[in-house]
């Protein structure tokens, strides 16, 4: 189940969930996600 929520539908549909219990890394990862993002649209 896990990796179909943060894998599997990314690539289905583009997003997926962050499954992280640290909230400093899950907070690294969502900026991380949010870059790639702004890259993707060129910001």
């Amino acid at each position: 189940m896990t990796e179909t929520l943060t894998a599997t539908l990314k690539d289905l549909v583009g997003g997926y969930f962050i499954v992280e219990p640290d909230p400093a890394k899950a907070a690294e990862a969502l900026l991380a996600v949010i870059d790639e993002r702004r890259a993707g649209l060129g910001l």
